[in-house]
């Protein structure tokens, strides 16, 4: 492999003019250098190894991709592993990218802007790996193709001329097999476009921080899911709906925790799909510890306290938390920031958070609380509470940040 990456740097540019299967570089790049891939890829199943020097004119930045027959057998669009190489021949790139045609046709002049954002997203699904996620270069103009690989690039490895070696190859190559199959597990029942469609639909509701989603955008939508959850919240006193308090199920959490990865991603591209039925779930779950909260601090002593309960993720993504609300902490009145969890699920299952609800939790910590919510639509949704830095109270899978309770056994140890 070493051989033939260093002959295409070496001498592709000796020939200018059309592409014809009569330039060296070709029987090199597209027959010999494929046909080494493949054998070096044999286990990995109905792969298709395929080059270019160009189709008519030759190509500024010639290629050569790994692609899996279930997603597809085309470049123009799919995701795929990519041999990309620079313009002026001084090295070349792996990359794990995608086909910039699809987002042209599908996307007119913002295609390089949604390719980036799809992009970054599965950037963010990716395990931590060796190779990088900054952009590449491969000295394109905008226009050109190979500049349209350097925006759907996800992530990449460079190598120098003259500066890599068979076995870096190789061992390389396998890496990016494993992340490559990785995030195949988001396409058993879905095509790429679905996939592409949902994430740019998930981008748009959360934003790119991960937001609020019911907040930002689809305005008329999510006003009518709050408006509609507001009445119900208000109607509360008079149905027997009622929030019954339980322990967290760790035993629950602890066995969902070995479900495959294919299932786990699986749902959470569900969870994309139906954001809207999520939206309105979630502002119900919080109606519902509002609710929870005011006959709480009655319970407790603190009646005074409860026109102050604030519901702020009404007002603004920006908190961080749900709702404000106040709890005696070591005998004192504190003021207490809420984060509501909600899913129709009759089991106590793993839920989602960002990056942004981790940091809260860890600056607020003694006065952060997560209020667990689950069977949503029986007359007795279960909620339990657990307070502290979500670091502390749960495993957090730092892939998409999925987390279950750890138990109290543990929390214990850890004190």
């Amino acid at each position: 492999m070493q051989e033939s990456f260093q002959y295409i740097l070496d001498h592709y540019l000796e020939h200018n003019g059309r592409a014809t299967k009569a330039d060296p570089s070709y029987k090199v790049l597209c027959v010999d250098l494929k046909h080494e891939i493949e054998s070096f890829l044999s286990s990995y199943g109905d792969l298709k190894v395929k080059g270019s020097i160009g189709n008519g004119n030759r190509a500024l930045c010639p290629w050569l991709a790994v692609m899996n027959r279930k997603i597809g057998t085309s470049t123009t669009h799919g995701l795929y592993i990519a041999y990309l190489f620079c313009s002026d021949m001084k090295g070349f790139y792996l990359s794990l990218n995608q086909g910039i045609t699809y987002f042209a046709r599908q996307y007119k002049n913002k295609k390089y802007i949604y390719a980036e954002k799809v992009a970054q997203y599965f950037q963010k699904e990716i395990p931590s790996s060796p190779f990088s996620a900054d952009p590449i270069s491969l000295g394109s103009s905008r226009g050109e193709l190979g500049y349209g690989y350097e925006k759907t690039n996800i992530i990449s490895k460079h190598y120098s001329s003259h500066n890599f070696s068979d076995n870096e190859l190789k061992r390389d190559l396998e890496k990016m097999m494993e992340i490559y199959s990785y995030l195949l597990s988001y396409f058993p029942s879905f095509s790429y476009e679905k996939i592409v469609e949902d994430i740019l639909n998930y981008i748009s509701l959360n934003g790119d921080e991960g937001r609020k989603k019911r907040f930002l955008v689809k305005g008329e939508e999510a006003e009518k899911i709050l408006k509609d959850v507001l009445e119900e919240k208000n109607a509360f006193d008079d149905l027997e709906l009622q929030l019954e308090e339980v322990e967290p199920r760790c035993e629950i959490s602890h066995h969902l925790k070995a479900l495959d990865l294919e299932k786990t991603i699986h749902k959470k591209v569900d969870y994309i799909a139906q954001a809207s039925k999520n939206a309105e779930d979630g502002a119900r779950g919080e109606a519902l510890a509002l609710e929870y909260e005011r006959k709480r601090l009655a319970n407790i002593g603190l009646s005074d306290y409860i026109d102050k309960i604030s519901w702020v993720s009404v007002e603004s993504d920006s908190f961080g938390y749900d709702i404000a609300s106040y709890d005696l902490i070591d005998g004192k009145v504190k003021k207490i920031q809420i984060e509501v969890k909600t899913t129709s699920s009759k089991i106590d299952r793993e839920f989602f958070v960002s990056k942004a609800e981790v940091e809260t939790s860890k600056r607020l910590s003694n006065t952060y609380y997560i209020y667990r919510i689950y069977h949503l639509y029986s007359l007795h949704p279960k909620i339990y509470r657990v307070r502290g830095a979500l670091t502390d109270n749960f495993e957090i899978d730092p892939i998409s940040y999925v987390a279950y309770y750890r138990g109290p056994a543990s929390i214990a140890l850890r004190k």
